[in-house]
Parts: C-alpha cells; sequence; structure tokens
C-alpha cells in the first residue's frame, strides 16, 4: 500500500506537477527572443504549411485542435505582455494553444520516462530514474525558447518508444512499436531515432553469431522501414520542394559564437555521459548508428537551438539509467 501511494505522488509530482509549472515558468515568465510572427493562425499557417515544415503533419494539427476547441468554450487567454513585440498579429489564445499543446506532450512524456524507469529499477534504486526525469524536464522545458508546436510530441513519441524496446519482444510489440514510428514520423524526422536506439539497446542479440531471424530483427526491421516508408510518403503527398532541409547552416555554425556554443554543449553532454559510468557501450552504439542524424543537424540545423540535440541526449540518459539500474539489480541479486 505504501509503495502505492508513494508511486501515485512520484507520478504526480515528476509526470504533472513539475513540468505544469517549468511550461508555465516558460511561456509567461519569459518571451521568446527567438520565435516571432507565428503567434496567429494566419502566421502559424505561413510558416508550419509551408518548406520542411508542411512535413511535420501531427504536432501541426494538435496545436489547430486545440485552438478550435479554447475558441469554441471562449476560454480565457493567457500570454506575456511583450507578446506584440514578438509577433505584433498574435493572438493571444493561439499562444495559449501552444502552451496547453506543448505541456500535455511535456507531461506525457515524463509519464513515459517514469513508469519506464520503474519497469526495471528496483526499489532501491528509483531515485535514479526520479532524478533522470527531473534533469530532462528541465531540459526540455527551458529549450523551448525556441516555440515550436511539435517539439514535446516528438520527444512523447520518443520516450514511447523506449518503452516498448524496453519491453517484452513478441509481435504485438513490433506492431505497436512501428505504429509509434510512424506517427513520429509524422511530426518530425527524430523518429528516424527510434530504430538506432532499438539497436542500441538490442545490439548484443542482433549481432550474435550464428545470424538466425529472430525478433529482435523483426522490431529493427519493422521500426526502420516504417520510418523510410511515411518519410518517403509525405514527400510524394506533399512534393519535394525543401523536402530534405530548409537551409544550410553549416558554415553559420562552425563560424558564428552562437553555433559554436551549441556545438560545445552537446560535445560537454556526450563527455558526461559516456566517459564514467555504466551504459557506455550502448551508449556508443548509439551515436554510432544515429551519426547521419547528427550530420545532418549540423548541417542544416542552428546549434544553439538545444532543442536539436534534446532527442539525442534523451536517448542517452534512458540507455544510462536502464545499464544503472540493471547493474543494481544484479548488485542485489548477487548480495
Amino acid at each position: 500500500m505504501a509503495s502505492s501511494v508513494s508511486r501515485i505522488i512520484r507520478l504526480l509530482c515528476l509526470g504533472f506537477v513539475i513540468p505544469f509549472v517549468l511550461s508555465m515558468v516558460v511561456y509567461f515568465g519569459f518571451s521568446s527572443n527567438y520565435t516571432g510572427g507565428v503567434f496567429s493562425e494566419a502566421g502559424f499557417r505561413a510558416q508550419y504549411e509551408t518548406g520542411i515544415y508542411r512535413f511535420r503533419v501531427l504536432g501541426r494539427i494538435t496545436l489547430l485542435e486545440i485552438n478550435s476547441f479554447l475558441e469554441a468554450r471562449q476560454s480565457p487567454p493567457i500570454a506575456p505582455r511583450a507578446l506584440f513585440l514578438l509577433d505584433r498579429n498574435a493572438s493571444p489564445r493561439f499562444y495559449t494553444a501552444y502552451f496547453f499543446n506543448n505541456t500535455l506532450f511535456l507531461c506525457l512524456t515524463c509519464c513515459t520516462l517514469l513508469l519506464l524507469f520503474d519497469r526495471f529499477s528496483s526499489p532501491q534504486a528509483l531515485w535514479i530514474g526520479d532524478l533522470a526525469v527531473l534533469l530532462l524536464c528541465l531540459l526540455m522545458a527551458i529549450t523551448q525558447y525556441v516555440v515550436a508546436p511539435y517539439d514535446t510530441l516528438s520527444y512523447f513519441f520518443l520516450a514511447l518508444g523506449a518503452f516498448l524496446t524496453y519491453g517484452r519482444q513478441r509481435p504485438a510489440t513490433v506492431a505497436a512499436l512501428g505504429a509509434v514510428v510512424v506517427l513520429g514520423a509524422l511530426t518530425r524526422e527524430t523518429a528516424a531515432l527510434i530504430p538506432a536506439f532499438y539497436l542500441a539497446v538490442h545490439h548484443r542479440p542482433l549481432l550474435a553469431r550464428p545470424f538466425r531471424f529472430s525478433i529482435h530483427l523483426a522490431g529493427l526491421i519493422v521500426s526502420a522501414l516504417c520510418f523510410v516508408a511515411t518519410y518517403a510518403a509525405l514527400r510524394l503527398a506533399l512534393g519535394f520542394e525543401a523536402a530534405f532541409h530548409q537551409d544550410v547552416q553549416l558554415a553559420y555554425n562552425l563560424s558564428n559564437p552562437f553555433g559554436v556554443a551549441g556545438l560545445l554543449f552537446f560535445g560537454a553532454v556526450l563527455a558526461v555521459l559516456l566517459l564514467s559510468g555504466p551504459g557506455r557501450r550502448e551508449g556508443a552504439v548509439f551515436l554510432l548508428v544515429s551519426l547521419p542524424y547528427s550530420l545532418f543537424l549540423l548541417a542544416t540545423g542552428i546549434l544553439w537551438e538545444i532543442r536539436l540535440w534534446v532527442p539525442v541526449i534523451l536517448a542517452l540518459v534512458v540507455l544510462k539509467v536502464a545499464a544503472a539500474a540493471t547493474g543494481h539489480r544484479q548488485e542485489e541479486y548477487s548480495a
């Protein structure tokens, strides 16, 4: 009974209260110095229904639906006082829809991560997962100084993919993982990291000799094919103009102080996560397999948008916590 009450309290605190309050601080305590012109429905559509952004379908749909819900009920809008400096055509209610959309999926991401860590952690090691969720929540929240409709939704699908990856591998799990990858690919290209994460977790049975077909291989093939098929289908349906990137930012990233700072941040986080402690092998496999994604970010992303690195960092933290929790269980068993 006590453990059930403790779990409910932890879930409420880490899955709802903390991410909700952090979102309030970010969206209403500060004003973005980065994002502008997208806080009305007209400006939003002009930005996110064109260029590379038009392929990120699902986050656009959820935000517009939440905005319609708020409008239909005449919900009171909340917005920072500087909103009209960011966008002279801004709608406070549309800004409120951004808040509810991104907060909802931030909460769901934190809940999924907490349930995942509880799955393989012993009662004595639960604190490791709790601290990891708190760290990731802080990182996901603070990087929303770039206000977008799909970031926290993409984190949720990545966390859900990790949850299924660590579950018992059977045909139903593989089918669910494929569905998550499809939904993730409809949200943002970071869904490509789910098959890379799956390979990192199951690399031992996948690389075992003699080679044979297994449920782990089926999971890898299905998740990879679901991403490729969805990625290609979006471009066939919506056209190939700006189909792969918006602009090349390589020169900016290597010469501008902000670009260099973003690269240094990611390098420092990698050093912290990979130079000591458990999970280094799994982390190295993940980084190797996801290298095309990281190189693509280097060439086309603006690296001081730290949110671009959050999916990679989230995956590495999950791998590290899983390895630490597994090691802790083995020590308890040996004792």
